[in-house]
Order: structure tokens, then sequence, then C-alpha cells
């Protein structure tokens, strides 16, 4: 049976007037740390993407090599549709699948702006590493959300990079702990989550072996192994929009 809307609205005021305050509070709190947790899965598959994609993106040989934001878009979202079961458009509640779209509209907007460097004839290194795409794409998501986005690590080689004391209190305990899972916490009217990433194959092109041997990008390599800790995303969601709206 379909209800009049008038007792449907009714229902509604009468569930806002009688809720608790502390519930509205953890719900939002709720929704920031899910935001923060699915969001640094988003920028760990963009990672991904853009790693993937190195070799071609270095080939001076080929112009247009198809690497549009619709594209990236699209592994993006299958990457996080398989790891998950969830296809973003359905993640639920609307406040954190609005996040999840939010960021990405900004890494599409980082792809959609280095087209021409991305493309660029006859240039073999394009300094478009994953490290820049996701330092892009976070300040693109924070300009337009106020959420936080940033790869960390104490061996940061930008200064862009540099933990502060929140982090570098977790990385710590990550570099001991070795976990599989990140860390989150309340900070100041935000939740702050850092997800660890750990060296895989592929990175050891720009940070394994020999340590002080020049990378592609003319940075000394850092000698990491497979499996040792490399840094970690970190997020910062605000947990209410006045919070948001304050930075």
């Amino acid at each position: 049976m379909r209800l009049p809307a008038v007792v449907l609205r009714a229902g509604v005021l009468a569930a806002l007037v009688c809720m608790d305050p502390s519930e509205s509070v953890s719900s939002d709190t709720d929704n920031a740390r899910q935001s923060a947790e699915l969001i640094s899965a988003l920028l760990v598959a963009g990672r991904g993407v853009v790693a993937q994609h190195q070799a071609k993106i270095n080939d001076p040989s080929i112009g247009d090599k198809g690497f549009t934001p619709e594209y990236v878009d699209g592994l993006i979202r299958k990457a996080f549709e398989e790891s998950s079961g969830t296809p973003i458009d359905a993640v639920e509640p609307a406040e954190v699948r609005t996040n999840l779209v939010a960021f990405l509209d900004a890494s599409k907007e980082a792809i959609r702006n280095n087209q021409d460097r991305i493309n660029a004839p006859g240039i073999a290194f394009k300094g478009f590493i994953p490290a820049v795409y996701g330092r892009i794409t976070g300040n693109v998501l924070k300009g337009k959300t106020g959420i936080e986005l940033k790869q960390t690590a104490i061996l940061f080689r930008n200064a862009y990079n540099e933990p502060d004391a929140f982090e570098a209190k977790v990385l710590d305990e990550f570099q001991r702990t070795k976990p599989e899972n990140g860390h989150g916490e309340v900070e100041s009217g935000y939740y702050r989550y850092l997800r660890p990433i750990y060296i895989k194959e592929a990175c050891l092109t720009c940070h394994g072996e020999p340590k002080g041997e020049p990378d592609i990008a003319g940075r000394p390599k850092e000698g990491y192994k497979v499996g040792d800790l490399r840094g970690a995303i970190s997020v910062s969601v605000p947990i209410s929009n006045d919070q948001a709206h304050a930075n």
C-alpha cells in the first residue's frame, strides 16, 4: 500500500525530531570512515592503471594513446566492482557514493588536463607517473569537496608527500606490524585514514635496486624489495559539511 505523501513527510519529520543527536554524529562519522576507506581503494586502483600503462605512456613512437578520462574511469570502476562486489553507482549510503563519484570526477579531470603531455610524440619520459596522477587528483578533489588525499612516506621524495605528525605515527606502526588493512581515527573534525602501500614488482623500476641509481625521472632509487612498506595513502574526510566548507 502506498502511503499519502503528507503521511510520509510527517513520518520523516517525526523521525528527525525524535532522533538522538548522538545518532546523527555517529552516522556522519560512519559515512566519513567508509568514504575514506573506499577513496583510498579507488586511488590505489587509479595508480595501478597508470602503472600498468606506463610503458605505453612513455612510448615516443605513439601519439594518441587512447588513455582518455573515460577509458581510465572504466578501468577504475571495474577494479572497484571486482574487489568489492558492488558497482560504485550502487554504493550506499548516498553521501558515501557522492564522495566516490567526486573522486572519479577528479581523476577524470587529472587525466583530461594531461592529454597533451600523455600523447606528446617523440618524447619518452612524460613525467606522468602514478604519484603525479595521485597528487593532481588529490588537489582537484580537495578543491571541490574539502576531502584531503595524498600519498605519504617516511622516505618521501617531494615536500608534498612529507608526513605530518599523525601520518608519521601511523607509518611507524605500519613499519613495525606490516598490517594488511589500514588505520583510521577521528582528529580535529576529520576522519583520518591511512592505507599501507607495499612494494610490488612494478614498483621496482623506480624504487628498487641498486639503491642510489637514478630512476627514469632521474631520482635515486631507494633500494626497496617486493613486500617492503613504501608508504601510505592518506585520506582526511570532513565529518560534517560545515567542516568541509570551512576549508
